[in-house]
């Protein structure tokens, strides 16, 4: 499970992170995005098949507006 923090009102943030993941070639079996209307602090959560080798947690926090990004 991936999590993502970033800027709510920013365009490609899942687009952005979906490629990173595909590009390591992990599967994303489920997303999740909060609604900024309803959640203060609103993140997107990734469920992967399998756990992201470390350089594309790297890579995550390169893509436009991300803030942080948590694994679990």
């Amino acid at each position: 499970v991936v999590e993502i923090r970033a800027d709510p009102s920013a365009v490609g943030v899942l687009a952005g992170a979906a490629k990173v993941v595909a590009d390591k070639g992990v599967s994303i079996r489920q997303a999740v995005a909060e609604d900024p209307d309803l959640f203060p602090e609103p993140k997107l959560v990734l469920v992967l098949d399998k756990p992201l080798p470390g350089e594309a947690i790297t890579e995550l926090t390169r893509v436009p507006s991300v803030e942080s990004v948590t694994t679990y």
